[in-house]
C-alpha cells in the first residue's frame, strides 16, 4: 500500500476516504480554484461510499477512535500550511494599512434571489475577531457568540477563526478545513491589501451562511478617523437556526404565495427565532414580513451596542441545555470556574439557554474604542469616569486633546467619544 508524503497515518488507518491532496507535500501544495476562479482548501474529489454523509464526516466517523494519542493526518497537513500562512503574514508590512480606514461591502450568498448586504467604514488596525464579533454580526443581524464563524482568504485557501470556540456548530469544522488559524492575531490590512480584494465569512458552520467581504476602497492614512461607521444596508437577515440560505429563499417565497397556513407558520418560525424573538413580532401584529427592509438605525445600535460590551467569550457560548437533573444547572455552573454563567430564558421554552463571560476587559487584540470602535490611542476609563455596567471600558483620546470626562457616563448616553474631548 503506497503511503502519504508527508503525513503520518494511524497503523490501522488505510488511508481509506482521505482526501488525495493530503497524501501529497504541503510544501509543494497547490489550492483548487472554485468555479469564480478564487483557491480554497476544500477537497472533494475522492471514491468514498459516505451511505448519504459528506466523506469529512464519514472519514471522520470511521477513523476518530484511532488518533486519541497522536494528530489525525488532516491536522498535520494543515498545520504545516498553516505555518506556511503565518510566515508569509508575519512578513507583511501593515504599518500604512492599520492607519487606513477601509469601505466593506458584506454580501450574503448561495442565492441570486435573496439580496442582503451592508456597507461599514472601519479600521484597517481591527482585528479579525472583533470585525466578526462586534461589526459584521451585529450589523448583518446575527446573535453574538450563538454560532461559530471562519475566514476563508480566496488568495490561498487558508481559513481563520476564533480560539478555542466551543460553539456547537464546531462540529461541522472538519468541512472546512480541519483546523484554523486564530484570528485575534491578524487584521483587517492583512487580509485586505486592495480594493477589490474578497475575503469569505462564514457564519454557523452547519446552516453555512456564507458572506463575501469586499474592499470596495481604502483611504489613506491622513484622511482617516478610525471610526466604525455604518453606511448603507438592504435586505432582512434571515433567521437563526433556519438551515441554509436555499432553505431561506423557500420560506420567502411560502411567505409571497403560500396559503394562511403556510404563512402563519413561517412568520411564527421567524419571529420566535433567536435574532427576532426580541423585537416584539408576531404573525397576527406584524403579518407582513419585507425581505428587502433593512433598518439602518436599529443595525447601528447594534453595532454601538456591541462595541460598548466586551468581546464574546468563544468558550462559552451560548447554548441550549436540557437539564435531566434537577441541580445540572448548578453543577453546569460549578464547571465553569472563574466564569460567569447567565441563563436567558426559563425551562417552559424548552431548556435553558446558557452563555458564560469571564467578566474581564479585553485582551490587547480585542480593544477598539467603546464608542467609536477605532482601535487607535485607546485609554482604559473605569468606575468613576466611564462605566458601562460596572465594566471597564475603552475610549480613544486623540493626540492633542485632553480628557473633559463626567464623573459618570451611562451607556447610551454618549454616541460618539469626540464628545468627550475638548480641543486641546
Amino acid at each position: 500500500m503506497s503511503r502519504p508524503r508527508f503525513v503520518t497515518l494511524h497503523p490501522k488507518d488505510t488511508g481509506f476516504g482521505l482526501p488525495r491532496a493530503f497524501w501529497g507535500h504541503p510544501y509543494t501544495f497547490t489550492p483548487r480554484a472554485d468555479q469564480d476562479g478564487r483557491d480554497t482548501d476544500d477537497d472533494d474529489d475522492d471514491d468514498t461510499e459516505s451511505f448519504g454523509l459528506d466523506p469529512a464526516t464519514m472519514r471522520t466517523m470511521t477513523t476518530s477512535g484511532m488518533y486519541f494519542n497522536m494528530i489525525s493526518p488532516e491536522k498535520q497537513f494543515v498545520n504545516a500550511l498553516i505555518e506556511k500562512k503565518i510566515k508569509r503574514l508575519e512578513a507583511l508590512d501593515t504599518s500604512e494599512l492599520e492607519r487606513s480606514d477601509y469601505i466593506l461591502n458584506i454580501q450574503l450568498t448561495g442565492e441570486e434571489s435573496v439580496k442582503v448586504w451592508r456597507r461599514v467604514k472601519i479600521s484597517g488596525g481591527l482585528s479579525l475577531a472583533v470585525l466578526a464579533d462586534k461589526i459584521i454580526t451585529p450589523l448583518m443581524g446575527w446573535t453574538r457568540n450563538y454560532h461559530a464563524h471562519l475566514w476563508t482568504d480566496f488568495k490561498d485557501g487558508s481559513v481563520f477563526g476564533p480560539k478555542d470556540c466551543r460553539a456547537i456548530d464546531m462540529m461541522w469544522i472538519n468541512q472546512r478545513g480541519w483546523e484554523s488559524i486564530p484570528e485575534p492575531k491578524w487584521k483587517v490590512a492583512h487580509m485586505w491589501r486592495k480594493p477589490g480584494d474578497v475575503i469569505e465569512w462564514l457564519y454557523d458552520l452547519g446552516d453555512r451562511w456564507e458572506h463575501d467581504v469586499l474592499c470596495e476602497s481604502v483611504f489613506p492614512a491622513s484622511e482617516s478617523n478610525g471610526k466604525v461607521e455604518v453606511l448603507d444596508g438592504f435586505g432582512a437577515c434571515p433567521r437563526e437556526d433556519g438551515k441554509t440560505v436555499t432553505h431561506w429563499k423557500e420560506d420567502l417565497e411560502k411567505l409571497s404565495t403560500g396559503d394562511y397556513k403556510e404563512k402563519r407558520e413561517i412568520l411564527l418560525q421567524i419571529y420566535s427565532s433567536m435574532n427576532y424573538k426580541d423585537k416584539g413580532l408576531t404573525p397576527w401584529a406584524n403579518p407582513y414580513f419585507d425581505p428587502t427592509s433593512f433598518d439602518k438605525a436599529e443595525a447601528v445600535a447594534a453595532v454601538e451596542d456591541a462595541l460598548s460590551l466586551p468581546g464574546s467569550h468563544r468558550q462559552g457560548s451560548k447554548t441550549w441545555m436540557l437539564p435531566l437533573a434537577s441541580d445540572a444547572l448548578k453543577k453546569h455552573e460549578e464547571g465553569m470556574k472563574g466564569k460567569k454563567v447567565h441563563t436567558m430564558n426559563t425551562p417552559e421554552d424548552g431548556g435553558f439557554l446558557v452563555e458564560s463571560t469571564t467578566g474581564k476587559r479585553d485582551g490587547l487584540s480585542a480593544r477598539v474604542c467603546s464608542m467609536c470602535g477605532t482601535p487607535h490611542n485607546l485609554r482604559l476609563w473605569v468606575s468613576n469616569q466611564i462605566s458601562f455596567g460596572a465594566r471597564p471600558a475603552y475610549a480613544h483620546l486623540p493626540l492633542g486633546t485632553q480628557p473633559v470626562v463626567p464623573s459618570t457616563i451611562a451607556a447610551g448616553n454618549v454616541k460618539r467619544c469626540v464628545d468627550m474631548f475638548a480641543e486641546g
